[in-house]
């Protein structure tokens, strides 16, 4: 541990509360380190935040994981409805990759049929037969 800040509360917060003072950590000798923040509430319906890192230990995209699989589910029904062939062994790739989400894998599955179905059966069948690949559809 290289650092905490304790706080024991006994009053309930006011909205204007919320936001307490800085409170400042010295990193400097651990400068280009990888490293990470751990928080830790302890009480029965707490929340806490944590902003305005500074300065900014790494920038953060502004674009989410949900909106990129979002893009990506679009981008594999696109592909389907227009039947672009050449997009083939990428959405064979995200069919077969259990890290995307589920919605994604379905709809490249989709858009394979859609392309070339008698060329995709064989990966789609392995995909939906097994149980742990698609475990919301089972």
């Amino acid at each position: 541990m290289v650092a905490e800040y304790r706080l024991d509360q006994k009053q309930p917060m006011e909205f204007k509360e919320l936001i307490r003072e800085k409170v400042a950590f010295n990193l400097a000798e651990w400068k280009g380190k990888l490293g990470y923040i751990e928080v830790l509430d302890s009480s029965r319906n707490g929340s806490v935040g944590i902003g305005k890192l500074e300065p900014a230990v790494q920038p953060i995209s502004g674009t989410g994981t949900a909106q990129i699989s979002e893009y990506r589910e679009k981008a594999a029904e696109i592909a389907g409805e227009f039947k672009v062939a050449s997009s083939q062994s990428t959405l064979q790739k995200m069919v077969a990759s259990k890290w995307l989400d589920y919605k994604v894998r379905a709809a490249a599955a989709n858009a394979l049929m859609s392309i070339a179905a008698k060329d995709n059966v064989g990966l789609i069948e392995e995909m939906f037969g097994n149980k742990t690949n698609f475990p919301r559809f089972k």
